[in-house]
């Protein structure tokens, strides 16, 4: 594995995984203690106190994926990248309407699969990762039907 990329894996337990939106933050921490500042930031990772805030990292831009369209999409807050640095899984469309988002554009489309994955080229480093789901078949509709 390259240590310059970031790989996010999914892989079936009971159903296929089913994803509509990526988010990915590069991160990194500080703390308000003095003493923990002048520590490199590998030595703060391991000595995290609860003072810490996490802030964006600027080595890397902060990344949106609109899974499984093959169009970029905004948001009024962010554009969306088309669906890329995928490997496996097949897109899906629906043309039901999206309720509880603001925005339900990006949840109209979606990858899944047995087994997919996105690999993004990126600095060794801490990522907070967000995934956006919407319930868009038919069989799943009732509460509890699917698990994550």
């Amino acid at each position: 594995e390259n240590d310059n990329s970031l790989r996010i894996q999914f892989i079936k337990k009971t159903e296929k995984p089913t994803i509509a939106g990526l988010e990915v933050h590069g991160i990194r921490y500080y703390s308000s203690s003095l003493e923990e500042e002048a520590l490199p930031l590998s030595a703060q990772q391991s000595n995290r106190k609860s003072s810490e805030a996490q802030v964006e990292n600027a080595n890397f831009d902060p990344l949106y994926i609109n899974v499984g369209s093959n169009e970029s999409v905004y948001d009024g807050v962010h554009a969306w990248s088309q669906d890329v640095y995928f490997a496996g899984g097949q897109p899906s469309t629906t043309g039901r309407t999206i309720i509880g988002t603001p925005f339900g554009e990006v949840y109209k489309t979606s990858r899944f699969g047995i087994v997919f994955e996105y690999e993004i080229t990126a600095p060794t480093g801490y990522y907070q990762i967000t995934l956006h789901f919407a319930e868009t078949s038919k069989q799943y509709q009732q509460e509890s039907a699917r698990v994550f």
